[in-house]
């Protein structure tokens, strides 16, 4: 039976197509300045392929190691990891900017998906089953959107971006996130350039219309009037750097659907996530070289993993 899932908790920066849940393929709104040449080399541009079609722009992500990529959990549970390409390094949407790769091995956070709430629909549209997620007490349903893809072959001409020394690092101010797209709040603009946005710490404010624990998440946005700067639909898993260029969050959602509302994105804390990402990279091997691992979810041959 062809199914569609749909998650239905806070706005996503993502849509639903008939084939899968994935984002749109739109980014930055109100960027505040151009990326300067060589700037953010190390961003991801997570793209699907298929034949005889156009490539769809749908995530962001970053470099952190030669052979590592760090996105959004909500870009790869449910997504066709065989079309998915990872270009680095490029600026420009054109081709041959760039270095190209694709996915050997994929770990998600298990336990964003085993939270997730979500709605079972048949291809016509009819829904089949509610499933709520499965929340602990004491967990916040929302701080674990984090997956690492282990990339075919290692990328050693561009620097990966800095993680934080430790769980404990505080972030310097100066906040700045990238991303790919559509640069109005129609989502209808497209823009064939990597676009930036400054950001301003929002996390303190935002916690407070929270009720769960907040200290795996950040929140960030910069307000101009009514309106703000910052992620949009497409920037899902793309970065958010301090004045260092230390990565210290991915883009996860936010509360609002119109994305030039003044109203905070929230981040995965990536400090949070450094314990995971050993763990993940470790796991992400060690399914490459035994393809048992392979999750039965999907129709090819790369693994796809939820680890906790």
């Amino acid at each position: 039976m062809n199914i569609t899932r749909l998650r239905v908790a806070s706005t996503l920066l993502a849509v639903v197509t008939t084939f899968a849940a994935l984002p749109a393929a739109n980014a930055i709104v109100n960027p505040d300045r151009n990326v300067l040449p060589g700037e953010a080399a190390w961003t991801a541009m997570i793209t699907l392929e298929f034949d005889d079609s156009d490539p769809i722009q749908f995530c962001t992500g970053a470099l952190v190691s030669p052979q590592i990529v760090l996105t959004a959990a909500h870009c790869v549970i449910d997504t066709p990891i065989e079309a998915v390409v990872i270009r680095v390094g490029n600026q420009t949407t054109a081709s041959g900017d760039g270095v190209t790769r694709t996915a050997a091995a994929v770990i998600f956070h298990g336990k964003y998906e085993r939270q997730m709430s979500y709605e079972i629909y048949d291809a016509n549209e009819v829904l089949l089953e509610t499933v709520e997620g499965d929340v602990r007490p004491g967990e916040n349903a929302i701080d674990s959107d984090i997956a690492l893809i282990y990339l075919d072959k290692p990328i050693l001409t561009i620097k990966p971006v800095r993680l934080p020394s430790s769980r404990n690092y505080q972030p310097k101010s100066g906040w700045r996130t990238y991303g790919w797209g559509s640069t109005g709040e129609n989502q209808d603009i497209e823009t064939d350039y990597l676009l930036t946005a400054a950001q301003d710490d929002h996390t303190a404010a935002t916690a407070q219309s929270f009720g769960d624990p907040f200290e795996k998440i950040l929140a960030a946005v910069r307000v101009n009037g009514e309106s703000s700067s910052g992620t949009c639909f497409g920037d899902s898993g793309g970065p958010l750097v301090d004045r260092r260029n230390i990565l210290i969050g991915l883009t996860s959602f936010s509360e609002s659907g119109i994305c030039s509302a003044p109203v905070a994105t929230l981040f995965t804390k990536v400090s949070a996530f450094l314990d995971w990402q050993k763990r993940a990279v470790t796991l992400a091997k060690k399914a490459v070289s035994n393809r048992a691992f392979k999750d039965a979810r999907q129709e090819s041959d790369i693994p796809v993993i939820g680890l906790e």
